[in-house]
């Protein structure tokens, strides 16, 4: 059960880190007619939050795999 699980959050990390820069950018920028600023509101924050997701879902995937393999 948790091994389909931190491969779906290193997905999304992955899925936030690479993509998610044209449409949804462009959609944003139209709702709300420019950019917002600040980094919360910037791209960055996202790939910031993917790239954690796929740590995190990395040292899950090691660390059960692991836990099984000698346990």
């Amino acid at each position: 059960m948790v091994l389909p699980l931190c491969a779906v959050l290193v997905l999304l990390g992955l899925a936030l880190v690479v993509n998610f820069r044209g449409i949804p950018e462009r959609i944003h920028e139209r709702q709300w007619g420019r950019r917002q600023q600040g980094f919360l509101a910037s791209y960055g924050f996202q790939r910031f939050l993917g790239a954690w997701f796929v740590l995190g879902g990395g040292w899950g995937l090691v660390a059960t795999t692991w836990g099984l393999a000698t346990g």
